[in-house]
């Protein structure tokens, strides 16, 4: 019982890291609670997972165990050619039309239909003395990595490559797949005459499968990069604009010193980014020794505001100076609204946390 248990939990984390179901509740841990969203993910992989395995319970009852045995073995070596799949990864648009709990659940209960987690479920049940346990197990599976997503997907980010994760489905499956196989009594007299093409052509197929893979993966990684860099030039030139509102002008200034102040070298930097130029290290400047004309700090603050609203949404492109093109443009905005940059920090929430101290009314919601 415990068997079936663990191996049906095991076999759907494993399958789905990575996969839409994480994605899915990283999408949902910003607008609900961490035990809403597992309430809903456990509830609609019950009903999906239920259904799958009320049906390989049926099965087992029209269908030699011998036979269910080998037919597991062949669809779990389908599951882990299956794995590889490379996708773009979609933002959900979520609807709480029904409220936290059953919008998730309803989510998850028609992402996953069809899917190879229901067909796990469906498999793992076929002949299994405890249906049940294995219904058990399969929500537990899912449930463990809606909450591994939430919380280290996204402060992992792209640490974890979906090469590997994906790669660990693919062994996974194919380990179970090729034991089922090798222990069915209907192929106790098989010989290596016939083992031997067979291992040969699995083998083969996986190398093809596998390169496969990896290439549309490049592909699709390009194409994010791409469209990422687009994303940032128009951010960059919306800021770039508003910082030119704080510009005092020759007739205020008298003499412009260009970027020996503030806004001159937020600007200078802004219009790198444009480019898609990288920032020139030797082109940083120390901020607490530019110029300050004294500029309008409520404007200056609700540029602030606006780079916040982006590092919310997008809590990986923040970082120090090497890493993040807007590192200087914030600290420039920090001088200006509370007199001093409040220097660099490694993760987004550690820097909310520092601006909210210093200005508790500060507005950093997300857009």
């Amino acid at each position: 019982m415990f068997a079936e248990y663990f191996q049906a939990a095991a076999l759907i984390f494993i399958a789905e890291m990575g996969d839409k179901t994480q994605i899915l509740s990283m999408a949902f841990a910003t607008k609900f609670k961490i035990r809403q969203i597992l309430m809903g993910v456990a509830l609609g992989a019950a009903l999906n997972h239920g259904l799958a395995i009320a049906f390989g319970t049926l099965l087992s009852r029209y269908l030699p165990m011998d036979w269910l045995q080998l037919i597991a073995g062949l669809l779990f070596v389908f599951f882990a050619f299956w794995s590889l799949q490379a996708e773009e990864s979609e933002e959900e648009e979520v609807k709480a039309a029904y409220g936290p709990i059953l919008t998730v659940s309803l989510a998850f209960f028609l992402g996953e239909l069809g899917d190879k987690t229901q067909l796990t479920a469906l498999t793992l049940s076929a002949g299994a003395q405890w249906p049940l346990v294995i219904l058990a197990g399969t929500v537990t599976g899912m449930v463990l990595t809606s909450l591994i997503g939430i919380l280290v997907g996204i402060k992992l980010g792209d640490k974890i490559k979906e090469l590997y994760l994906k790669m660990g489905a693919f062994a996974v499956f194919m380990f179970f797949g090729l034991q089922k196989l090798f222990v069915s009594p209907l192929t106790s007299t098989w010989t290596w005459s016939f083992w031997m093409p067979l291992i040969l052509g699995i083998a083969i197929l996986s190398y093809f499968r596998i390169t496969m893979f990896q290439r549309k993966l490049a592909t699709i990684e390009k194409t994010q990069f791409q469209r990422r860099a687009e994303a940032l030039k128009i951010f960059a030139g919306t800021l770039r604009s508003e910082v030119e509102l704080l510009c005092k002008g020759e007739a205020a200034c008298s003499t412009c010193v260009g970027d020996a102040c503030l806004v001159g070298y937020m600007k200078m930097i802004l219009e790198q980014a444009e480019q898609h130029v990288e920032i020139n290290k030797t082109s940083l400047r120390d901020i607490e020794k530019l110029l300050d004309r004294s500029y309008d700090r409520q404007k200056a603050r609700g540029i602030l505001n606006m780079l916040n609203r982006f590092y919310a949404d997008h809590p990986d492109d923040f970082g120090s100076s090497t890493k993040d093109i807007f590192s200087s443009v914030r600290g420039s905005l920090e001088r200006i609204v509370f007199g001093v940059p409040l220097g660099e920090f490694d993760q987004y929430q550690d820097y909310k946390k520092a601006i909210e101290a210093r200005d508790s009314s500060f507005g950093l919601k997300k857009m």
